[in-house]
């Protein structure tokens, strides 16, 4: 696997994003608020959504392709 270049990675992993935006992906549009699913951390150690998964990218949080990846998940 290439490994993406700091500089060109946000833009690369934001057409990444756009392309899982797909019909029936709503609950995995933004984060899941935990006020109204209390027992939402019990079972989900480690949540993403593509929201935050933009923000990360367009702040340059993930300076690999692989840290990309594992977040994705």
């Amino acid at each position: 696997m290439t490994v993406l270049s700091i500089q060109h990675s946000p833009y690369l992993l934001t057409f990444a994003i756009q392309k899982m935006r797909q019909p029936r992906t709503d609950a995995f549009q933004k984060p899941v608020p935990l006020e109204q699913h209390l027992d939402y951390v019990k079972s989900i150690f480690h949540p993403m959504d593509l929201c935050t998964l933009a923000k990360n990218a367009k702040n340059k949080m993930y300076g690999r392709t692989a840290a990309f990846l594992a977040k994705a998940k």
